[in-house]
């Protein structure tokens, strides 16, 4: 899997192309490519931080007792 970063590079870089693009079936094309590597990238940064808050969380303590159970 690639980084958000290099998702969006590519989002960027079928942007730059699809503008320079006359025939509209082209365009249309290379705008589906933008427009799912955009959604990758956003995609890929929600999955980061996903992963970071799961990271976070700590799993309970087995030997730890629930406080009505003391």
């Amino acid at each position: 899997m690639k980084t958000s970063a290099e998702y969006l590079a590519l989002s960027q870089r079928y942007r730059i192309l699809k503008l320079k693009r006359q025939n509209t079936v082209e365009r249309d094309f290379i705008e589906a490519l933008e427009d799912s590597y955009y959604t990758l990238s956003k995609s890929a940064q929600v999955l980061t931080h996903f992963k970071a808050v799961l990271a976070g969380v700590r799993k309970p303590d087995a030997t730890c007792q629930h406080p009505d159970k003391q």
